[in-house]
């Protein structure tokens, strides 16, 4: 009988130790294999991080050097990119020979990275005079957009007459948001260091 108990507690007995002594170490080794993972996983992302910090800086240095940067108004000069755009629009209604215009700045607003600049015009235009406003628009050296535009007509003409017509119309411009804080953080340096 003593055998047979030895026979059989014996090996139970065993694989008990046994059981006990490999538990801890298989959670051991399934935590660092977890570990392993989440590092692994880790160091992947803070190289992805890294990959799109840089592309995204070759990004900004192209836009800084791009040629379209130029279409933007400056904003850091003596005059607002909004008085600016209003005499650029008035030279562009001068040389078309508007009559009667109107101007009137219209409230900044910012759009992502852009402030927009826009002024209202009310002009009396012939339809040879608002297309070649719209072509003179469109060459400027900055970038003008037409937001909204009224034409109204007069209630009787002749067949072949070119009718002076009421126009008015929003033109915005733009400047880089960045560059008008910069102005302004320095504009404000300077007021106080005076």
């Amino acid at each position: 009988m003593r055998r047979l108990v030895a026979l059989v507690i014996l090996p139970l007995l065993f694989a008990a130790v046994c059981v006990m002594a490999l538990l801890p170490g298989q959670q051991a080794w399934q935590s660092q294999q977890l570990w392993r993972k989440e590092a692994k996983q880790l160091l992947s992302e803070a190289a992805k991080s890294t990959a799109r910090r840089d592309a995204l800086e070759r990004q900004i240095e192209a836009v800084r050097q791009s040629q379209l940067r130029t279409k933007f108004y400056p904003a850091g000069g003596a005059m607002s990119p909004g008085a600016v755009l209003q005499g650029d629009v008035d030279a562009v209604l001068t040389s078309v020979q508007a009559s009667s215009r109107t101007l009137a700045p219209i409230a900044v607003s910012e759009d992502t990275s852009l402030l927009r600049y826009g002024v209202r015009v009310s002009a009396s235009l012939r339809i040879n005079q608002l297309q070649d406003l719209f072509n003179r628009l469109a060459q400027h050296q900055r970038l003008l957009r037409v937001e909204q535009l009224t034409v109204v007509a007069p209630q009787m003409q002749a067949p072949d007459e070119n009718p002076p017509l009421a126009v008015t119309m929003d033109i915005y411009g733009y400047a880089l948001a960045s560059e008008s804080a910069a102005s302004t953080v320095a504009a404000m340096a300077g007021e106080t260091g005076s």
